[in-house]
């Protein structure tokens, strides 16, 4: 049997012609091992090169780039765990130099490019991400790993080597010598005639339209002046080898001119598609045969050949590397390297490897939960949170499939430090399939379920290739981007793709932080995808305070076992580490020589947290700032007892001095939609609405980092690439701040923080700052690494947002925004700012960035001084409808606005969607159609129906919407409620005259969508109403059954389905689900009307389902157990299920034992062949089972049939082991040492 320990050589190759080329110089080939991890999704190809023991894979067919060579290396090296050096071979695009004033650089396709380090850098250099084609710039974005010393080493032998060689270097012998072994191979991997080798001049581009590879010469033509002039080479002088660094990107370099630039500013010799991907894992040497030159005239003639050169060279330098000298290297495991390879994969931003997954990123725009996790993980002590990782619950929760597990506590109990334990224990077992979302009160982002599966999503699609097609297929259909998806299809594809990755870990931090308006809907998905499913596998972890509308939720869906109460013993050491760990670290603490102090302030502090680190920490900041023993003592005496206390006396300690800016600081942090950087709020602190300079820049703070000290405890600065952010520390302090209790402690703080008198003065500090921008910053590029007005965006974006809160009910506000819409330099360069979709040379009015900003009463004063409608009034209209400002769309309307525009209709199918009762209400008095325009879900009534808005639906059907027109996804509105499982909207639907039959897509009518979802009493309304449950086939029955759904299979029989006509039984056997498959036999179904419940059972090696249908047909006749019995037992053999097989074995006759050896043995089954052999004596003839072993290697059974003295053709067998050249094999069969033959 092969043991994957003893392969030491990892070979990568990206196509197909690499893969074969390097099967080609194998010295012998090996059996793959029996025990490749389910997880891994590689091919391998095992054999043996100069007596190292070598590993080749490819990549899947049609993914190239780094983010794919990423993935199978990580699945290579936890699968070969032993390798110890890595070669990545295969074609490339060459870097030929013939530019005046550089060194002349004579690469010609069929040469080897080598990566060896050079000039400082390690032999491969990355470059950035996009479409590297004539017309667009480069950036060179970092240097890789260099390859191992041993392989360096062996690069200068072997080139010493070939310079003594007289006529060159034998690769080309090499390659003669492995094509006369496979002829069939010559016709595409035989060096291509010389006069095929054309380098164009660099300004020569290939027509972008030309689809004939061989139009080359035809399109660009053999004209001598568009040729660079090469002198002929000597014969013994190919293929050249070159040494030096190869560029790499995750794009095909199509564009000569940068080529050239890469190639004399930073001696590029090479270009390819993979190695940036792995030479920050997995060091190792890279080579690539020259298949053309990087520019447009791709040339595929020479791929075959080049990929020869680079096997051949690859082949080469193992023959000078020591077997020994190899073992002695480090496992590449164990080599400490830049970035692990999780977390390369796990980092979206930087695994983006086309420019399709950057537009879906860009579309999805997904929060960054991984700021949320390095905040918190920076704040865990080394052995805190094991009370819970080693706790019986969480193995269960780890155990059981779809399991739900609640985690509530107090405040500042430290639920998001535990979370992120969690999570960092999950990510080393289960890291491609971990994903997690933390909900943050500070981030408007992540406060809602869309944010949240916009998050999820972007994660899954990195890390699960089998579901980013379901991604990509959501994102085709909302016209590749264009229109953004809906909350309700973000749900549809989130669940598709984790049926499509089988098992996830999902952990969800701090449910309470979630926008409690939109937290119902939050709960509402927690039971969806708790529900009960074979299809998907997740385990969903979340944490929360015990609020009362999460608690009664959750616990709908789960049992008291599954809901742990953080509780105050539980953590009690964890917060002793936690104050012993800062007393004797901190500084400030220091200054106590004496352990006694010390002591005291850990016993103290220990005895009065009551399960709150934010509590204890709070203290520790105050007591760091005590001098002397005195005031020690008195600070130890008077602890506050709770954090409303604590934050009342840090609020009482403000200086008045510092009382106006640490409002403002507040204001912002309290009220922000995003975080803000601390060189945004410096430039807020900097502005003074009531000169005569709103902001002058010699105002600002000379030291950001000293903003702490306006407001010290309640606010933090935490670092969030690319710059400082400055946040309330805690929930609890917002919560705090916006509480009645802060006025008695101080009223004017509390009257700041009110939420329409800060929103007003935020409003204020924004737009004033922006009035202060000077014409040099009309002049100034966008983009800067310094820019002179940082809080320019901050304001451009968010200045309405306050605006609309503050609009009337301040006068110098008002003031201020007449200003603003004078300035028309102005507002542009902030519209651009915010809306992004303007063109710098379009027309901007100030009624349409009015209408876009949502401004009512400045839309009403740019209104009256309109007499007509005309263009600006259509454009302003559509910015309204654009971003949902429906008060606008009334202004509009009010003025005389045409309704039957396509804009009009599409924002009517947004309403109903989005279910704007009042606004589709107006809208269809105003004269809309309620036919409307189709969007994602359909037209207005198919939307609203899929989405539960009864009132919405009703309206509509009463102004003459069609309730049985075909339109969206679901076809039909019946099919949308019913899929959706809206029972009311189903029932009016039916009430209105909705057809019930009408099918919907894959000929699924309303019936079979509420099967499918398990809506049992959507089924009994639908068969109440005259739904012949027997129709299509019975197969509702079989879909409630493969779905599991007890009472939906028990509805559906006691409503009259057919037991016996549809593939129910199949559907329960084949899904495991026993509960159901017992109902049906219970019921009466025979459990011998299909052969494929058994079977399917047998091979999925469920042997209690096997069980319960032997057991069911113990009256069946002999001849059809036997029958059907012999046929489940080859599929359990082929299944590799040998408890199953057993269990089989003892029902049918031992007949048909011979054959189940024989499949088990092909399929490599040891177990299985050895527990068929135990059963009783056999007395079949063993040679099909010997020979098919010995064919493909499996040692161990062809030992074990010997073993058991079973008459075989050993002649056959040995036959079947040399020509597949399975040396142990032929000395057990010969008896013979192979190293005597």
């Amino acid at each position: 049997m092969v043991d994957r320990k003893d392969y030491t050589v990892g070979w990568i190759c990206a196509i197909e012609c690499e893969y074969i080329a390097a099967k080609t110089f194998l010295d012998k080939k090996h059996p793959t091992p029996e025990d490749i991890p389910l997880t891994d999704n590689n091919v391998y190809t095992l054999g043996e090169i100069s007596k190292h023991n070598v590993v080749i894979v490819t990549l899947p067919s049609g993914q190239y780039g780094i983010s794919s060579a990423t993935a199978v290396v990580k699945d290579m090296l936890n699968t070969f765990q032993n390798i110890r050096i890595g070669l990545m071979v295969g074609i490339g695009g060459g870097a030929p130099l013939h530019v005046p004033g550089a060194d002349e650089r004579d690469i010609r396709l069929g040469d080897v490019v080598v990566s060896k380090p050079f000039d400082g850098r390690g032999g491969v250099v990355q470059y950035d991400f996009g479409k590297n084609t004539q017309g667009r710039d480069f950036k060179l974005t970092g240097f890789l790993n260099q390859p191992p010393p041993l392989l360096l080493a062996a690069i200068t032998e072997l080139s010493s080597e070939y310079a003594m060689i007289e006529g060159g270097n034998g690769i080309k012998g090499h390659i003669n010598s492995v094509l006369e072994k496979y002829p069939t191979l010559r016709a595409n991997y035989e060096r291509p005639g010389s006069t095929s080798d054309k380098l164009y001049r660099s300004e020569i581009v290939h027509p972008d339209n030309s689809t004939a590879e061989a139009s080359c010469a035809t399109l660009c033509g053999d004209d001598l002046s568009k040729l660079t002039k090469r002198p002929e080479r000597p014969k013994g002088d190919n293929p050249v080898i070159h040494y030096g660094l190869i560029a790499s990107a995750n794009q095909l370099m199509k564009n000569a001119v940068l080529r050239d630039k890469l190639a004399v500013k930073n001696k590029i010799l090479c270009f390819e598609m993979e190695a940036a991907g792995i030479m920050n894992q997995f060091p190792c040497l890279v080579i690539r045969g020259i298949c053309d030159y990087s520019d447009s005239h791709k040339n595929k003639k020479w791929q075959g050949y080049a990929a020869m050169a680079a096997a051949a060279y690859a082949k080469d330098l193992l023959t000078r590397i020591s077997p020994r000298k190899v073992e002695a290297e480090k496992k590449v495991t164990e080599i400490p390297v830049e970035k692990k390879i999780d977390e390369l994969h796990a980092n979206i931003t930087h695994s983006i490897s086309t420019e399709k997954q950057q537009d879906i990123y860009r579309w999805l725009s997904p929060p960054d939960s991984s700021t949320n996790y390095n905040a918190a993980i920076k704040e865990h002590l080394q052995g805190s949170g094991l009370w819970f990782i080693e706790s019986s619950e969480f193995s269960e929760w780890k155990r059981q499939r779809n399991s739900l597990l609640w985690l509530h506590g107090i405040p500042g109990c430290g639920k998001t430090i535990l979370s992120s334990i969690i999570i960092t224990h999950l990510k080393q077992i289960y890291s491609n399939q971990l994903l997690y979302f933390y909900f943050d009160y500070k981030d408007v982002d992540k406060q809602s379920l869309e944010g949240m599966l916009r998050g999820l999503i972007s994660q899954l699609y990195y890390r699960s290739r089998r579901s980013s097609g379901v991604l990509e297929s959501c994102f085709a259909s909302y016209h590749d981007g264009k229109d953004q998806p809906t909350c309700q299809s973000l749900r549809m594809t989130f669940l598709s793709m984790a049926e499509k990755t089988g098992e996830i870990w999902l952990v969800l931090d701090a449910l309470d932080e979630c926008n409690r308006e939109k937290r119902k809907e939050l709960m509402l998905w927690i039971n969806e995808i708790n529900a009960r499913s074979e299809e998907r596998n997740i385990h969903l972890l979340i944490t929360s305070r015990p609020e009362a509308d999460i608690e009664s939720e959750v616990r709908k869906c789960i049992t008291e076992s599954c809901i742990i109460s953080i509780r105050s013993e539980l953590i009690s050491e964890d917060i002793d580490a936690y104050i012993k760990c800062r007393v004797a670290g901190d500084t400030e603490f220091s200054r106590w020589k004496s352990r006694v102090e010390q002591t005291e302030i850990e016993d103290v502090l220990a005895r009065k947290a009551n399960g709150m680190f934010r509590w204890a920490k709070c203290q520790l900041d105050v007591l760091g700032n005590c001098l002397d023993p005195d005031s020690l003592h008195k600070a130890l005496g008077s602890l506050p007892e709770n954090l409303d206390e604590t934050y009342a006396r840090i609020i009482r300690n403000i200086p008045s001095v510092y009382k106006q800016k640490a409002i403002r600081i507040l204001q912002f942090l309290t009220y922000s939609p995003r975080p803000v950087e601390v060189i945004e709020i410096v430039d807020a602190l900097a502005v003074d609405t009531d000169e005569k300079i709103y902001f002058d820049p010699s105002r600002r703070m000379p030291c950001p980092n000293e903003i702490l000290h306006y407001c010290s405890g309640l606010v933090v600065i935490s670092s969030q690439k690319p710059n400082l952010v400055l946040q309330l520390a805690h929930l609890s302090v917002r919560e705090y701040l916006t509480s009645d209790r802060l006025g008695v402690v101080d009223l004017q703080i509390s009257r700041g923080l009110q939420e329409v008198d800060a929103k007003t003065a935020m409003a204020k500090i924004c737009i004033a700052y922006l009035l202060s921008l000077n014409s040099a910053f009309y002049d100034s590029p966008e983009e800067s690494e310094s820019p002179p007005f940082p809080f320019f965006r901050y304001c451009a974006n968010y200045w309405t947002t306050f605006a609309r809160t503050a609009e009337g009910v301040d006068e110098k506000m008002r003031c201020f925004t007449l200003e603003f819409f004078d300035n028309e330099k102005l507002y542009k360069r902030c519209y651009e700012e915010k809306f992004s979709y303007l063109s710098r040379h379009e027309t901007l009015s100030a009624l349409r960035y009015a209408s876009a900003a949502g401004l009512r009463v400045q839309v009403e004063r740019l209104l009256s001084q309109k007499v007509d409608i005309d263009w600006d009034c259509v454009s302003a209209a559509n910015e309204a409808l654009r971003w949902s400002h429906w008060g606008i769309v009334e202004l509009f309307l009010d003025k005389g606005i045409r309704t039957d525009t396509e804009e009009m209709a599409l924002a009517f199918y947004r309403v109903s969607l989005d279910g704007c009762y009042r606004t589709v209400k107006f809208l269809l008095q105003r004269g809309v159609d309620a036919g409307g325009a189709e969007g994602h879900f359909g037209n207005p009534l198919a939307a609203a129906s899929s989405q539960g808005h009864l009132s919405i639906v009703e309206l509509l059907l009463d102004y003459g919407a069609d309730l049985n027109v075909p339109s969206g996804p679901w076809v039909y509105p019946l099919c949308a409620a019913s899929n959706s499982g809206h029972y009311d909207v189903v029932e009016l639907l039916l009430d209105r005259g909705a057809k019930i039959g009408l099918q919907g897509p894959q000929l699924h009518d309303a019936f079979m969508m509420a099967c499918g979802r398990s809506f049992c009493d959507i089924v009994r309304l639908l068969v109440d109403r005259g739904f012949d449950v027997k129709a299509n086939g019975g197969s509702a029955l079989t879909i409630a059954s493969k779905n599991g759904s007890y009472s939906m299979v028990k509805l559906l029989l006691d409503r009259g389905a057919d037991i016996n006509r549809s593939g129910a039984l199949y559907g329960a056997a084949n899904r495991g689900n026993q509960e159901v498959l017992e109902l049906l036999l219970n019921r009466g179904a025979d459990p011998w009307n299909t052969t494929e419940a058994l079977s399917a059972a047998s091979f999925n090696g469920n042997r209690n389902i096997v069980r319960i249908l032997l057991d069911a047909a113990q009256g069946s006749s002999t001849d059809d157990n036997d029958n059907r019995g012999s046929l489940a037992l080859y599929t359990a053999s082929v299944g590799g299920h040998r408890d199953v097989a057993e269990l089989l074995l003892n029902r049918v006759s031992p007949k048909h034992r011979g054959h189940a050896i024989y499949l088990a043995a092909d399929r490599g089954h040891y177990d299985v062949v050895e527990g068929l052999l135990n059963t009783g004596t056999f007395t079949g003839n063993a040679s099909a089972a010997l020979c098919v072993a010995s064919s493909k290697g499996y040692s161990k059974i062809v030992r074990l049939i010997l073993d058991n003295n079973i008459p075989a053709d050993r002649d056959r067998a040995l036959k079947a082991a040399l020509r597949n050249s399975h040396q142990e094999i032929v000395e057990m069969l010969s008896g013979v040492s192979t190293n005597t033959i």
